[in-house]
């Protein structure tokens, strides 16, 4: 018989827990994922970002295969050989239930990883300025670091690897569990947490309406909830910590890694679907007009700090400058829903533009 995380003959299970979350979770990120796509494809605007984000995606649904997937041969999958009940009460399958979640921990720090890569990505592409990027590219390194680390740790966190799930071998060198587990959350959180802050101080330049500005700062600090989904899942973690039951005492750490996976990536989402929400809250994203006074007067940092003399230059040499900037500014623009109006010293302007949105150019 295969098991789902269902009670069965009065064994208590909470696998049921696991198992509904993975799948209803990886579901709603696929659907974000794939409206991310669409617009993106229609607009002609795939970056890395989005390919990050499918690699992320991937991963995910590989989390929770290991942990869900239930083909003719039970022994494929966590949940389905007992994980979630007592492991007085999982017999001769509690070895492959445990091996299984082992293996489910891999795509899963996998996932948070290029997750983060994506959001970075996006901002890369949207803020240009000269310390914004060089501050995303330290961000990157530290993320892509960080992601190998975690997973070679986790592979390696016992000599033989299988110690880590077979309790019968005794002759292994294993780090403290509960302090790689710590450690990790920790250093976790505090990467969404930076990158939750990462685009406060470019949208602080942004000169917008209130309501825009709201609307705005609310779709880029969509990371914070990443960060209470890490907190929460960093408290189960020490509430646990010390639980010898695995299989029992680790179901609601573990509905909540599954939660913080699939939420980050819904999160990453976010930013490209401006007009789908648009639709669900006009209140909050509404349609920029002609007559908008307030709207964004923006200027990069690096034209603010060019120095006098390299603003003197020949003609032929200003027009290069104007349209050197206008690059830049275009490529601002496709990515936010703004009006972009730029003055410089050698006593020619570029007109204003008209509106723009996070998905591109208006049609």
């Amino acid at each position: 018989m295969v098991f789902y995380g269902q009670t069965v003959d009065g064994i208590p299970d909470r696998g049921y827990k696991l198992y509904i979350t993975a799948l209803v979770m990886v579901l709603i990120a696929a659907v974000f994922v794939v409206i991310r796509l669409a617009t993106r494809v229609h607009l002609r605007q795939l970056g890395w970002d989005d390919c990050s984000l499918v690699v992320a995606l991937v991963a995910s649904v590989m989390t929770t295969a290991t942990i869900n997937m239930v083909p003719t041969d039970p022994f494929l999958a966590a949940v389905v050989n007992g994980y979630g009940r007592h492991k007085a009460d999982m017999g001769d399958s509690m070895h492959a239930a445990l091996m299984w979640f082992f293996i489910a921990q891999i795509p899963y720090k996998i996932a948070l990883g290029f997750t983060k890569a994506s959001i970075v990505l996006l901002y890369l592409r949207i803020f240009i300025t000269e310390i914004f990027q060089r501050v995303g590219k330290v961000y990157l390194v530290f993320i892509a670091t960080w992601t190998i680390a975690s997973v070679l740790v986790t592979i390696f966190q016992c000599i033989p690897i299988e110690a880590s799930w077979n309790k019968n071998i005794t002759r292994k060198r294993c780090v403290d569990k509960n302090s790689w587990w710590y450690a990790f959350a920790a250093i976790n959180t505090t990467t969404d947490f930076l990158i939750a802050i990462l685009p406060i101080a470019p949208l602080c330049h942004l000169k917008l309406s209130k309501r825009d500005r709201i609307g705005l700062l609310c779709v880029f600090s969509v990371g914070a909830f990443v960060c209470v989904t890490s907190i929460i899942r960093t408290v189960a973690v020490s509430q646990t910590s010390t639980g010898l039951d695995q299989s029992w005492d680790f179901i609601p750490r573990s509905v909540w890694t599954l939660v913080e996976c699939n939420m980050g990536i819904i999160c990453a989402c976010l930013p490209m679907m401006r007009r789908p929400l648009s639709f669900a809250f006009p209140w909050l994203f509404r349609e920029s007009t002609q007559k908008d006074s307030e709207r964004l007067s923006y200027v990069p940092l690096e034209l603010r700090y060019t120095k006098p003399q390299q603003r003197l230059q020949d003609s032929h040499s200003q027009e290069e400058i104007l349209q050197s900037d206008t690059k830049r500014e275009r490529a601002l623009a496709e990515e936010q829903d703004i009006k972009i109006s730029v003055t410089t010293e050698i006593q020619q302007s570029v007109a204003r533009r008209g509106d723009w949105s996070l998905e591109g150019h208006d049609k």
